[in-house]
């Protein structure tokens, strides 16, 4: 039964070895394609070059430095399963390590689709954020000096150090806590194999076999347990491999699951011998007919200790996480809503802002607005700093228009799908924030009022109203207010001042256009559309952070059920060695009336201390290492130790009741 266990645990330990590999060479194929060494990132913000003289400008560092130079990228209209890679140069990319069918991007990743885009067609995709490069010194110095040049910043990315990478993996993702438990489990199975063999193992020795050949010979049996249950996860990782995604994939996984595999023999024998030697058989044993349970003993006590850590660093965190991906589904709801929506970026605000340019600009907003292809959104507290007080009660104020609360189903003085804004009379809100928008509006505003015609103010019922921030195209989050102020404009472009709101709402992002084409056919008769730096997608950065979350939680929720089992079965073998060393006390007291319960109480008391100050210690560490919130440690504390302590006490109960009887029969 125990080989079976062994067996089981290491299929267990080494399937999630190998998803972790797998996930490793998907993200660094995602991260690093085609043989690229380095990444940077570049944030064109400020800016006033064009998106196609930096495109151009780029491609031909490329060609004259005969290097690699590709973007991975979200696809918008297909967010949660598709990646492009934008490639740069005359010629397209290509590596072993990477198997691409003509235009299409064949992912190690069998969820995820893409295609090899030219960076002559890369339309409304935004240049700002991370690339790939491979090349020399000389190509790296090239591109930073073209960033000084064109006033773009960028920063290289720093390559994490090995023994980092490694502790990031196992402690911070849930793949890696399924992992340690996994371990923890399968030594766990290990000590249960020695526990059965004790006996045998002293036998042996008493027939004059050396202490080195029953190291020896154990370890190879337990290996050989070991070494097939590997095998057999290996070989189905590799078989899902093929059979999921394309066989041509085997190349790019077969040398590091060959690893993985490799490492996890050599740590298997290691912690095997290690084992093996701790509860050795001595002569010392022998002479007082004892088989070693005190070293039985205080391997089940570590093993516990390291199980109640491990729930307390990886339960808060699953619960944290469930909590995030709960919020970024209701966040990327909005970007759902939104993914096809596009933003511009002015490279010279100051000269569109002059009497020279301002009418043709109005114009350009106002035939935007006919043609019901402008939205506005700006929460007004995320661009400006207020105090307590400005904000008069709400946790947001917010401007907006029609288009806007339109598109998600949000009624004016009626309940809809979306929420329900009511009227409120400007004289009734708070004095300090009666103060703050009459200083506010009456800058944004054509009249110079505080509420002019086709401005009004109001209350917003229902779950979330979502708002864009200044630059929320550039990765930052949407805001998802509860009880905000909501200023809704009926026709920005009549009520709001083209130089001082609607230019600079529209260079952040907070002015966006649903439908590209239009955008693009009014700028080509437009004067203004020299002044525009690049049309972007605003969801680009928000939805590939969207395809990172969920995939971790069920591994945490694997990892919660693994570490449950550790500790369960770390308890259940506790009981066993603890009656297994008390057998003719537990008779002797049973049989004078003593019930089990007063029996147990003794080894059941240290082991809710043991149990406490492993939680206390348990729980610094956690809130240093994964900073968990102090109300999540303390409820997953509680519940640790009250599960903890309910599972022990019916193991005492049960291996007592149970040794009683076996002695009782003479049955041991």
């Amino acid at each position: 039964m125990v080989k079976h266990g062994i067996r089981l645990t290491s299929i267990v330990l080494a399937i999630f070895t190998f998803i972790l590999t797998f996930q490793n060479v998907m993200i660094k194929q995602q991260q690093l394609p085609f043989d690229t060494a380095e990444q940077f990132e570049i944030n064109i913000s400020k800016t006033d070059v064009s998106k196609e003289k930096m495109v151009d400008s780029l491609n031909e560092l490329t060609d004259q430095n005969n290097g690699i130079l590709v973007k991975v990228t979200t696809n918008s209209e297909s967010y949660e399963y598709a990646k492009d890679i934008i490639w740069f140069g005359k010629e397209k990319p290509f590596s072993n390590k990477m198997v691409v069918d003509e235009q299409k991007v064949k992912w190690l990743d069998s969820k995820l689709k893409g295609e090899l885009i030219s960076s002559r067609e890369i339309g409304s995709r935004p240049l700002y954020g991370t690339y790939a490069i491979k090349g020399n010194e000389h190509f790296k110095n090239e591109i930073t000096k073209w960033a000084n040049d064109n006033g773009v910043v960028i920063s290289w990315v720093a390559k994490p150090p090995l023994l980092k990478s490694i502790y990031y993996n196992l402690v911070h993702g849930g793949i890696g806590n399924s992992i340690i438990t996994a371990f923890l489990l399968y030594l766990a199975t290990l000590i249960a194999w020695f526990v059965t063999h004790a006996k045998a193992r002293t036998i042996r020795l008493l027939g004059g076999v050396s202490s080195k050949r029953i190291h020896k010979e154990d370890t190879i049996s337990i290996m050989k347990i070991t070494t097939s249950g590997i095998l057999i996860a290996w070989i189905a990782a590799i078989g899902y491999v093929i059979v999921v995604n394309d066989i041509r994939q085997i190349k790019i996984v077969l040398q590091p699951s060959i690893i993985s595999l490799i490492i996890l023999l050599i740590l298997s024998c290691l912690f095997t011998l290690l084992i093996s030697n701790i509860v050795r058989p001595k002569v010392e044993h022998l002479a007082s007919r004892k088989i070693p349970l005190k070293r039985f003993r205080q391997l089940g006590t570590v093993t516990r200790i390291i199980s109640i850590i491990l729930a307390l660093l990886i339960i808060p965190s699953t619960i944290t996480s469930a909590y995030i991906l709960k919020e970024l589904s209701k966040e990327y709801s909005l970007w759902e809503n939104m993914q096809n929506n596009v933003s511009l970026s002015f490279g010279d605000l100051d000269s569109l802002g002059t009497n020279k340019m301002l009418p043709n600009v109005q114009k350009f907003f106002s035939d935007m607005e006919k043609k019901d292809n402008l939205s506005l959104s700006l929460v007004i507290d995320k661009s400006i700093l207020l105090n307590e007080e400005e904000y008069g009660g709400y946790d947001h104020i917010i401007i907006t228009d029609k288009a806007w609360i339109n598109s998600f189903n949000i009624g004016i003085n009626k309940k809809e799908k979306g929420g329900k804004l009511t009227k409120k009379d400007f004289n009734s809100l708070e004095k300090p924030l009666q103060d703050f928008l009459i200083a506010q509006m009456s800058i944004w505003t054509k009249s110079g009022e505080v509420q002019p015609q086709g401005v009004g103010f109001y209350e917003f019922t229902g779950s979330k109203f979502l708002a864009l921030p200044p630059n929320v195209g550039y990765g930052g989050s949407t805001v998802q207010a509860k009880n905000p102020l909501v200023i809704l404009i009926d026709k920005p472009t009549s009520s709001l001042k083209i130089d001082s709101f609607m230019l600079p709402a529209a260079s952040s992002g907070n002015v966006v256009f649903p439908d590209e084409e239009k955008l693009r056919l009014s700028l080509a008769d437009s004067s203004i559309k020299e002044y525009v730096v690049s049309i972007d997608t605003i969801a680009d950065v928000a939805l590939e952070q969207s395809q990172k979350f969920a995939k971790e939680a069920i591994f945490y929720v694997i990892a919660c059920v693994l570490i449950f089992i550790s500790m369960i079965f770390a308890g259940i073998m506790n009981a066993q060695l603890w009656a297994g060393s008390n057998k003719k006390r537990i008779f002797t007291l049973h049989t004078f009336g003593k019930s089990y319960s007063e029996i147990i109480q003794t080894p059941f008391k240290k082991e809710l201390i043991i149990a406490v100050f492993t939680i206390i210690a348990g729980s610094i560490l956690s809130f240093i290492v994964r900073h968990p919130q102090v109300l999540t440690l303390l409820g997953v504390s509680l519940a640790i130790m009250v599960l903890y302590g309910l599972g022990n006490l019916i193991a005492f109960h049960v291996c007592v009741r149970k040794t009683f009887f076996q002695t009782a029969q003479r049955n041991d």
